[in-house]
């Protein structure tokens, strides 16, 4: 039992439930055991008794040799592997993930969405499905809406965070240069993104580039409630900069309340966060 005790997830969590690769060393002592009662067995048995008992144990281990052999082929490739495991355990999410990705490698888009709905349907707390299912959406073109909504979701996942991220920014990036209308809203929910992931300053620097763009569009712009915008903007920079220049963005942000204000506080602030940055490369 003490060997199991590392792999067990009691003492820290090894990434899996259950496995039989978990049990080689376990069984170590199992074997040992057993060959240990299997000898003080033969020793005390008689002649025709010790010969029925030989015969068990090589019907034991020819059981076992055959199994061993049969287990391999499913180790052949990952492909035979998760459909082995589909079948042994129909109710894992695990299993029906790695069989959806499985199909995503085919190109079976649909095939894949059904996996990874049972595999959300026996565990609706697997948040790795998101990322992949995400990721799916996009790909196959099916609906380009719900596949950023999922990959958001995947964002908020510790095992798919970085994944879901990365996508999205390629996704995103594509959008944008799809975006010959120069819709706002593309490079705005990407710096949403980006500041609900923790990535303030290059959430920042995205809220920046887009005020930039809207200064510069003059009245044709497309529509954005640039008020909003602004503020959002100023509250990144506070976030971003912390110490120099705070009170500034602070007073900035809470003088946002006209429409017709919004555009020359953008450009206060883009000012002002780059002068509070030299202070602190200066400072340090």
């Amino acid at each position: 039992v003490a060997p199991f005790v590392p792999a067990s997830n009691v003492v820290l969590w090894v990434g899996t439930a259950l496995g039989e690769r978990l049990l080689y060393l376990p069984s170590v002592g199992f074997c040992l055991l057993a060959a240990q009662l299997s000898c003080c067995l033969l020793q005390g048995a008689g002649g025709g008794r010790r010969r029925w008992m030989w015969a068990c144990l090589a019907a034991l281990l020819a059981a076992y040799a055959v199994r061993t052999v049969t287990r391999n082929r499913d180790w052949a490739t990952e492909e035979t592997l998760f459909l082995s495991a589909a079948q042994v355990c129909p109710n894992s999410a695990k299993v029906h993930l790695n069989t959806a990705i499985l199909r995503r490698r085919r190109g079976d888009w649909g095939g894949a969405l059904e996996h990874l709905d049972t595999a959300q349907t026996i565990d609706p707390s697997y948040c790795e499905a998101d990322y992949w299912r995400g990721l799916t959406l996009l790909n196959s073109d099916r609906n380009v809406r719900d596949g950023l909504v999922m990959l958001e979701r995947g964002v908020d996942c510790t095992h798919t965070s970085g994944k879901s991220l990365q996508a999205l920014n390629t996704a995103y990036q594509m959008m944008e240069q799809s975006n010959t209308a120069r819709d706002p809203s593309v490079m705005a929910n990407w710096g949403r993104i980006l500041a609900k992931a923790n990535r303030t300053d290059e959430a920042c620097d995205t809220f920046e580039v887009l005020a930039a763009e809207q200064l510069e569009a003059g009245p044709g712009a497309a529509p954005l409630e640039r008020a909003e915008l602004a503020r959002y903007l100023a509250q990144l920079c506070v976030d971003a900069t912390q110490k120099p220049g705070a009170s500034m963005f602070s007073l900035i942000k809470a003088a946002l309340d006209e429409q017709a204000a919004a555009l020359k506080h953008l450009r206060r602030c883009v000012i002002l966060r780059s002068a509070a940055r030299k202070h602190l490369l200066q400072t340090e």
